[in-house]
Formats: structure tokens, sequence, C-alpha cells
């Protein structure tokens, strides 16, 4: 069973809501994000299970794109930042995927982070908050988050979580024919969630 967090508060704000963790922040996207954005986008080992790397631009519009979702919703995926010093570590967040997959239509919850804080528990944070947020603000039966079979540190968050492997394996649709093409799907349902 996935176990509520203590410490997290849920707020607000004329366009968008905000979660607060022991240590984060998730928040929407201001354009003063764009820097250290790209960078998490330009780095080779953050983008390893991705075609390829983001230009500036592909970058840019991708924020723009999460930035208006997260206006239009009040949720999605959130700009991740530090509490004590305001740094954008990367996004942790959900999402309904635009493009078909065998298992939709779904809710993911997904995360990216800048390599410079790997290995601190930032991701198994902000999620498990997201996870809270999913279940007991918006009411979802169910999540799911995937991710390229090989890619052992996203699944390994997904398991700190509490997310359980369906047993299936699928072929993303926008990564056909490549080695990046076989998926993990991994779920949890709101009745797995404990208050």
């Amino acid at each position: 069973m996935f176990n509520i967090v203590p410490t997290m508060k849920i707020m607000q704000t004329a366009s968008s809501v905000v979660i607060e963790t022991q240590r984060l922040i998730l928040r929407n996207w201001l354009d003063s994000d764009k820097k250290d954005f790209f960078e998490i986008n330009s780095n080779k080992d953050v983008m390893e299970f991705f075609p390829s790397i983001y230009t500036q631009k592909q970058s840019d519009d991708l924020l723009e794109k999460m930035r208006d979702l997260i206006s239009r919703n009040g949720w999605g995926f959130w700009a991740c930042q530090i509490k004590s010093t305001n740094q954008l570590i990367g996004f942790v967040g959900l999402n309904n995927p635009d493009y078909p997959l065998p298992f939709s239509p779904c809710t993911e919850i997904g995360w990216r982070l800048n390599k410079k804080f790997w290995y601190n528990g930032y991701a198994s944070e902000a999620a498990r908050a997201v996870v809270q947020y999913a279940f007991d603000e918006l009411k979802l039966e169910q999540i799911v988050s995937f991710t390229v079979k090989s890619n052992i540190r996203s699944i390994a968050v997904m398991e700190r979580i509490g997310m359980q492997f369906s047993g299936t394996t699928f072929l993303h649709p926008r990564v056909l024919n490549t080695h990046l093409s076989e998926h993990v799907l991994y779920v949890m349902h709101n009745s797995q969630f404990s208050r």
C-alpha cells in the first residue's frame, strides 16, 4: 500500500495548483526556467531513453506546452524546484497523453530531473505528492507510468512510490522500429492508496 505524504501542502493560485513537499515546490512554469530546462533537455544522460537531445527551441516549446496545459487544467507536468534554493531541477506531474496507447485513455505520472540532482530522492518525494493529489483531489481511479524497458532508474522510482508492473510490455507509437520502442507499463489504482 502507498502511504499518504505527511508534509504535503496544496495551494491554489489564480491559474494553477502548487504542491509543496518537505523539500520541493511543484508549480507552473516561468520564462526564467527556460535556461535551466534546456540544460536538462540537452544532457545526453538525462535524454538517454529519448530519440535525441532537444534543441533550445524544442525545449522552449515543451515548456510552453506544459505551462499552457497547467494554466488550462490547474495541473500537469509541474516545474519542480528545491524550496531552500529556488533551483529548478526538472519536472514531475501528471499528463493525459495526446497520442494513442494500447491502454488509452489514461493519466500518466512522469518526471525528468537534471542529472546533478539524481540520487537525492527528489523524484520519489515529488511523485508521492503527485500520486496523493491524483487520487485525493482529482479522484482518479488509476494512474499509469511507462518507460523504456531498460530504464532502471525510472522503474525504481515507479516501484518506490508503490506502482506495480502490469505484467505487459508494449511498443510505444512515437518510437516504433527503434531500440527505444519496447516499454514497460506500471499501474497504481486508487484502492492501493492508503489514507
